[in-house]
């Protein structure tokens, strides 16, 4: 992911956070806490790449696959836990936010 991707990313987040902690602070917790995961989940996909890249041949894929599971299973079972602390919606739409900042960075390509 390219560094404007990464801006884009963190631009999100805050101004997200920002509209959700107007509203209720639960919502901005469980959605930061969710971008996090978000995140990290990415720089696991991106790690795997990279090592099967130069490995020239797949190794791993289920591990990789699973521990992502395992980590948005875990902060979403978190979420739910604790709704006193967090929201498990706002949670869920933080996982979806480096999806949205790759597509609205590719978007942003096309129209250049």
């Amino acid at each position: 992911m390219t560094g404007r991707a990464w801006k884009i990313f963190i631009f999100l987040c805050i101004i997200t956070a920002i509209v959700f902690v107007i509203f209720d602070w639960r919502w901005m917790t469980g959605f930061l806490l969710g971008c996090v995961a978000s995140a990290a989940a990415y720089r696991n996909t991106e790690h795997y790449v990279d090592r099967t890249i130069s490995a020239g041949m797949p190794a791993g894929t289920a591990f990789h696959l699973m521990l992502n599971y395992i980590i948005w299973t875990a902060v979403l079972i978190v979420a739910a836990v604790l709704p006193q602390y967090m929201n498990v919606l706002a949670c869920a739409l933080g996982l979806f936010m480096i999806r949205f900042a790759l597509i609205i960075d590719s978007l942003w390509r096309k129209e250049n």
